[in-house]
């Protein structure tokens, strides 16, 4: 039987990286993790978000993280290929458990991934709602804007001092 150890893998990439291009990147990591007889428990698509310093002159990056397990040897070659990748910016593998049971790990990346997909539809209603309260904000300043600029003359006009 052989030991499965638990992996976790954080890669930025370039942000000017067109999606067709980011997701053969994807698939192309699953492949080589698959191809080493590793198993995907989780892949999650953090977005764009801005970097703590610039990286090759971009202040901005694509965040993707997966799970996995596999045997030590997959994490070397992965490596491998994640340096030989351009549109890479950093990424950092990190080991989480040995000698795991495969088969209750698969279990509860599958509840993980359906709490996730859950919290990011919260948060993206969440963000529906606060952009639309903002749009609303929006409008009603630019339906005030011509009463106050109506009312502006007015108010220079009763200003005491005037040409007397």
């Amino acid at each position: 039987m052989m030991i499965y150890t638990e992996y976790e893998t954080i890669y930025v990439v370039k942000p000017e990286l067109p999606d067709d291009a980011l997701s053969a990147l994807n698939e192309k990591v699953a492949g080589i993790i698959e191809k080493n007889e590793g198993t995907m428990l989780l892949t999650d698509d953090w977005g764009k978000r801005k970097l703590a310093y610039p990286i090759q002159k971009n202040s901005k990056g694509h965040y993707v993280y997966i799970n996995f397990a596999g045997p030590s040897n997959l994490i070397a070659e992965l490596e491998r290929n994640l340096r030989i990748e351009d549109n890479l910016l950093r990424f950092l593998t990190v080991r989480l458990n040995v000698d795991i049971d495969l088969d209750a790990k698969k279990a509860a990346a599958v509840e993980e991934g359906a709490r996730r997909a859950e919290a990011a539809a919260a948060r993206a209603e969440a963000e529906a709602e606060a952009a639309a309260r903002a749009e609303a904000a929006e409008a009603a300043r630019a339906s005030e804007a011509p009463r106050r600029e109506a009312a502006k003359p007015r108010a220079e006009a009763q200003t005491p001092g005037g040409d007397a």
